[in-house]
């Protein structure tokens, strides 16, 4: 899983969930274009780490395979937040 591609998606998820996580605590307080861009944010992690799941299951690089098994325990809960968060609409904001 050396490739550029993989590299720049792992970076992109890691720089997505730290700004979600520093966002999180504070969302009651933010105004509604902050939650709108705050809401965007999760929808666009939830998508970057289905298409790298995606690259993994098409990958036979050994350390992808790994990766693709150990992320196979939360790849449930993503799915859950991802079908909740697009049903959620307004209510969440």
């Amino acid at each position: 899983m050396e490739s550029e591609f993989v590299q720049a998606g792992l970076d992109k998820i890691e720089r997505l969930q730290q700004e979600i996580f520093e966002e999180v605590m504070d969302y009651p307080n933010l105004d509604y274009d902050e939650k709108l861009e705050h809401l965007g944010k999760l929808e666009e992690l939830i998508e970057t780490q289905s298409l790298m799941y995606a690259r993994m299951s098409l990958s036979d690089d050994p350390a992808a395979i790994e990766r693709r098994k150990n992320s196979t325990n939360h790849r449930g809960r993503q799915t859950t937040r991802a079908f909740y968060l697009k049903g959620a609409g307004k209510s969440w904001l």
